[in-house]
């Protein structure tokens, strides 16, 4: 009988550092498991683990904090021990995957934008302007309250257990309701598309994004006027 040997695939480190990190320590999974039990509890139960994760304690980003910029590494993800905290916008743009994010304070930003990535927040999730979801590959998990002024869901899954009261929660099935009753006509990119950038830029501005009396509107509404 021939003898085959396996090998098991390695731990790997990713190809490139393009993000601004500075303190944050280039960690394996089993580097992670001793290092904080906590992050560890939190990845072993997702379907698609990363292979590495930058980990840092508290951490201040004072601008956007691209997660789409680490595609190209080789399974990449990130734990903060402690609270991160994002003078720009947390971003995300990728629905159908994406880096793997853990915060185990809380996290503070001035928009949340975000599709693929599954995302874990241990305490609470401080927006100062919207929290926006898009697709349904994605997970944003907050575990303490989730404040923010808009909160828009198109077609993604919140896992939140409390929410402020002023939140204004918008759950968005763009293929069965018209968007052109809610939204101002620059911030739709097309008849089943929002345009997220733009909004964030409205919303920065201190700019309205909902028309003044909008409402969502099923299509067979429509017809009936």
């Amino acid at each position: 009988m021939k003898n085959i040997n396996i090998k098991q695939k390695k731990e790997t480190q990713p190809k490139s550092t393009n993000y601004d990190l500075m303190g944050a320590e280039i960690v394996t999974i089993s580097k992670l498991k001793k290092l904080n039990a906590r992050a560890f509890e939190i990845m072993k139960d997702w379907d698609n683990k990363a292979t590495v994760y930058y980990y840092a304690e508290n951490k201040i980003i004072k601008k956007d904090f691209k997660l789409d910029e680490y595609l190209d590494d080789d399974g990449l993800g990130f734990v903060f021990a402690h609270d991160l905290t994002i003078e720009g916008d947390l971003i995300q743009m990728e629905g159908d995957f994406g880096p793997h994010l853990i915060v185990l304070g809380s996290l503070n930003a001035r928009s949340v934008d975000v599709g693929g990535s599954y995302i874990e927040v241990d305490h609470h999730c401080n927006a100062k302007e919207m929290i926006y979801g898009y697709y349904n590959h994605g997970v944003l998990k907050i575990n303490g309250t989730v404040s923010a002024k808009y909160i828009i869901s198109e077609d993604y899954c919140f896992e939140f257990k409390k929410t402020d009261s002023k939140n204004l929660i918008l759950n968005i099935d763009v293929y069965n309701c018209n968007l052109e009753r809610i939204f101002l006509p620059k911030l739709i990119k097309s008849e089943f598309s929002l345009d997220t950038k733009a909004i964030r830029s409205y919303l920065a501005e201190g700019k309205e994004i909902l028309k003044k009396n909008w409402k969502i509107v099923e299509p067979d509404e429509d017809d009936d006027e």
